[in-house]
């Protein structure tokens, strides 16, 4: 739109009198002292404001309802901005230098207006032209350091790297140095990340530095949400995902060894994939359930945790008292670990990093047996009246004139190779932007065993993905998917063990007086006319096992308003098993030929479900800080098994199940389900951060108990002084960072219900009445199907639960780089799971099912200590 003025330019005359200017002048006069006087009186109003994470809106509000002087706000990204500081009875002018200070903003006034604006970053950038090279090999550099705010740091420390020349930041964060071409130079200074940046053709530098993150506002991962570290009342360990990306272990848990106190990695194999590691947080905490911690990967319970591939961790934290890990209620009396995985990349730029690695591994220690010669003399003495082997006989052994009869067999050499080989691959994208945040990895794993023909495989992919909807919606999207694949010897037909673990077991027991092989080529025939572990290890059995592992979740956020957050969840997760084992026929020599072949074949297969919905409310007013979270889980659990048998292979190149014999063939399926339905609410307040008290209350119901038990409360209350922020303390020993003493009490519980304490299986049904198949009766001349019940159950059983009481006290004093802490907890396990059938006379004729018997308690405490250095 345009517009047009006509401006007339003849000049009017107009006669004023003279008394009337003067009156006039007088009058112009007293109005302008007029304003000024009023404008210096709103400058000159006492202001006085408490600000304790205000936000700048508000404090501008404040602002204009004490001086009267409206304001503008320019930048709806400004409004929210934290403001903690403290003016009374102040000017204005003063008051606002002290409440914006360091704070991303310009102000001004404007026609007696107060202007609040973006930081203009307008420090000025040079660079050479590209067609221009620097012909001298020293030149002065010059510069500025300011933080990710933009604020001015002096004092920082700039050396040149591989020298001694340095200098530091004046006030106005600028300096300059000598340098050569090419040259390194190095940033560093208190609280901040240092940097480091290569000359090329710049003649000004505008470095920024990122601040280090205060050790106590360190951001801990806890049940169905985060707290910071210093409000933090229950007892809680958490490692970060780069400390366990260091340790190059083909399996995650074993990563944690060592890691946290009161976590325990039991590792009771070496075997490659082998995914039997138990992680025991304070101890053994049951008898009769199972013992094993609740895991959860992003907030989904899993099976596959030894499957998650170290470098897509960003944190593993484990709850280890009542009162961190009651809102997880009746899985949660042996601890639980929170495993979360990384998300995109900051700074908006793509990221792209590859992690591998190639390695050897060996034995620790092989044990040592002695020599043929040395085993015939040693058996002579145990033989009464001596004769098992002449001085001749002995002589043979040691000589080796006669191996075929006569060995001195190693079979640790023979059968363990001296080293093996694992190498690991990773390649992570992750970028974020405005509205994506997303990180892509993908994974390979070899390792191979040091026992021939074993062999692990695992391959990996990962996908999280943040969505920005919209201002208050976000999605977050997880999916994920593992295989491995496993090869192993076998034990050839006719034996009474089948595993490779079975004939490694054989290996220590066979003394070196067996011959491994002939002359003639034909396998020794070892003490049970069968062959020897060599002779099982080289034969053409096999075992092999492919597993499948696909999760996905997801979860919408919606930001009602500003103080409460809805938030729905939903995850699946699929494991598709196929396991073969082919047990071959061999020859040993001309009169012994081991057989007929086998070949048993299974597929288990696994889906999780679950639902999760959750209400967060955060409120501050005042110095009063209020969190509640309320929610609901539903999850069920379903499994199944499909096996198949068969015999006589006319081949041990045939290996697949129609080429075997149908005479005794076998076949069978099995499935069972679980579920379980959760309310659980946790209330947490601090009082100027100070006085902390938290609540937890969660109510479980399980399938696996009867209707009337079914159901049961699990609560817990923990209470938290930070002596650290008292003025007796803080105003006088700055060297205390954090001084915090605290207790909690709560009950857990426990649905683990183990059916074989051995092997850890869980039973889903311990109080019905099972009619187990495979009880076949005759009738006349015909054989008929059949069922019968073979356990007598307890119909009244009750959740397992365990009481547990906790006192600790936290201190980190020198900027945290000293940090201690000592707990002490009583933990009493009662109405333990467990069946007294070894008390039970096998006349009884039935098995006896688990009953609440059994009692436990642990006392323990913990003292540990670390230092830090920068």
């Amino acid at each position: 739109m345009n517009f047009k003025f006509l401006v007339h330019r003849n000049r009017i005359t107009v006669s004023i009198p003279k008394q009337w200017k003067t009156k006039m002048k007088l009058s112009a006069f007293f109005t302008l002292a007029c304003v000024v006087k009023l404008s210096a009186a709103s400058y000159a109003q006492s202001i006085t404001i408490d600000a304790k994470k205000m936000s700048l809106v508000q404090v501008l509000r404040t602002i204009q309802k004490q001086s009267g002087v409206p304001f503008l706000l320019n930048g709806k990204e400004l409004a929210e901005i934290k403001i903690e500081a403290q003016v009374r009875n102040m000017p204005l002018e003063k008051a606002i230098q002290v409440l914006l200070k360091d704070q991303p903003v310009e102000w001004s006034f404007k026609d007696n207006m107060l202007v609040v604006t973006k930081l203009k970053a307008n420090y000025p950038t040079y660079e050479l032209p590209n067609n221009y090279t620097l012909v001298q090999q020293t030149r002065t550099i010059k510069g500025n350091v300011r933080d990710s705010k933009g604020t001015i740091l002096q004092g920082a420390t700039i050396m040149i790297k591989g020298s001694t020349r340095a200098t530091t930041t004046d006030a106005s964060g600028n300096f300059q140095i000598e340098a050569n071409n090419n040259a390194v130079i190095m940033v560093k200074m208190i609280g901040y990340q240092s940097k480091e940046i290569l000359l090329s053709n710049q003649l000004y530098l505008n470095i920024e530095l990122s601040q280090h993150i205060d050790a106590l506002e360190e951001v801990v991962v806890v049940g169905y949400g985060t707290t910071k570290k210093k409000e933090l009342i229950g007892t809680v360990s958490q490692v970060d995902g780069k400390q366990l990306a260091k340790r190059t272990v083909p399996q995650l848990a074993q990563a944690l060894t060592g890691q946290m106190p009161g976590v325990t990695v039991i590792q009771r194999s070496g075997q490659p994939g082998a995914a039997n590691n138990t992680i025991q947080i304070r101890g053994v905490g049951s008898f009769g359930a199972s013992t094993d911690a609740l895991i959860l990967v992003d907030g989904i319970p899993t099976n596959s945790f030894n499957d998650i591939d170290p470098n897509d961790v960003a944190s593993i934290s484990v709850l280890k008292d009542a009162s961190s890990a009651a809102i997880y209620g009746a899985r949660a009396a042996n601890g639980v670990i929170l495993v979360t995985t990384k998300t995109g990349a900051a700074g908006g730029k793509l990221t792209v990093n590859y992690n591998g690695y190639y390695g050897i591994q060996k034995p620790t220690a092989f044990p040592e047996f002695v020599n043929s010669w040395e085993y015939a003399s040693l058996l002579n003495e145990t033989t009464s009246g001596g004769g098992g082997y002449t001085a001749e006989e002995i002589q043979k052994f040691k000589d080796g004139s006669d191996p075929d009869n006569y060995p001195n067999a190693d079979y640790m050499a023979s059968s363990f190779k001296s080293q093996a080989a694992q190498t690991g691959h990773n390649l992570n994208i992750s970028n974020t932007t405005d509205k994506l945040q997303y990180t892509l990895s993908a994974g390979y794993l070899n390792q191979k065993g040091i026992v021939i023909k074993n062999d692990f495989d695992k391959y990996n992919i990962r996908l999280n993905l943040i969505s920005n909807l919209n201002d208050k919606l976000k999605l977050t999207t997880r999916v994920a998917a593992i295989q491995t694949d496993t090869d192993e010897p076998a034990a050839p037909a006719t034996l009474d063990f089948s595993r490779m673990t079975d004939i490694i077991s054989q290996v220590i027991r066979y003394p070196a007086i067996y011959p491994i092989r002939l002359s003639n080529g034909d396998w020794g025939a070892g003490n049970n006319l069968k062959g020897t572990p060599v002779s099982f290890l080289e034969s053409e059995s096999f075992y092999t096992e492919k597993v499948s592992n696909i999760s996905g979740n997801a979860r919408l956020d919606w930001k009602l308003i500003s103080d409460l957050t809805l938030s729905a969840i939903g995850g699946y997760t699929q494991t598709n098993g196929r396991t073969k084992l082919f047990r071959a026929s061999q020859r040993i020599n001309n009169s012994i030929t081991l057989g007929p072949s086998s070949l048993n074949q299974t597929a288990p297969y696994e889906t999780y479900k679950t639902f999760q919905a959750l209400a967060d409310y955060t409120k501050t007013f005042g110095s009063h800080n209020l969190k509640i979270l309320g929610g609901y889980s539903f999850e069920k659990g379903y499994s199944e098994g499909l096996s198949a048998y068969r015999q006589n292979f006319p081949s041990n190149d045939l290996t697949e199940l129609n080429v075997g014999s149908p005479d005794g063939q076998q076949n069978s399926g099995t499935a069972s389900e679980w579920a379980l339905e959760s309310l659980f609410a946790r209330i947490q307040y601090n009082y100027a951060k100070k006085y902390l008290v938290e609540g937890v209350v969660r109510y479980d119901g399980s399938s696996r108990f009867p209707t009337n038990k079914k159901y049961a409360t699990f609560p817990s209350i923990a209470v938290g002084w930070l002596l650290s922020e008292e003025s007796f303390i803080k105003d006088r020993y700055s060297w205390i960072d954090e001084l915090k003493i605290k207790g909690s009490y709560g009950v857990l519980g426990n649905q683990n219900i183990v059916s074989n304490v051995q092997q850890r299986v869980v039973s889903n049904y311990p109080y019905q009445d099972v009619l187990n198949p495979g009880y076949n009766y005759p009738f006349g001349n015909t054989i008929s199907p059949g069922v019968a019940r073979t356990t007598i159950v307890d119909p009244t059983l009750r959740w397992e639960s365990t009481r547990t009481s906790d006192v600790g006290l936290e201190v980190a004093l020198f900027k945290n780089l000293l940090t201690f802490s000592s707990t002490y907890y009583n933990r009493f396990t009662y109405d333990i799971l467990v069946s007294p059938g070894s008390s039970v006379s096998k006349v009884l004729g039935f098995e006896v099912g688990v009953q609440n018997s059994g009692k436990l308690r642990n006392l323990v405490g913990n003292l540990p200590w670390d230092t830090k250095r920068n």
